[in-house]
């Protein structure tokens, strides 16, 4: 996380949802936007975006 936090682990009945952040990084690359582009966009690392 770009806080330095830890991510904690997803409960069971939600571990197949996006979370927004993933829905957005998620639309764009299937514009065919590279991690260094949406990390630009979103203000986040290209490595979060990984």
């Amino acid at each position: 996380m770009a806080t330095g936090e830890t991510a904690h682990k997803r409960p069971a009945e939600t571990r197949d949802e996006l979370t927004a952040q993933e829905a957005q990084i998620a639309r764009l690359a299937a514009h065919r936007r590279t991690n260094p582009e949406i990390g630009t966009q979103l203000f986040i690392s290209p490595r979060t975006v990984e």
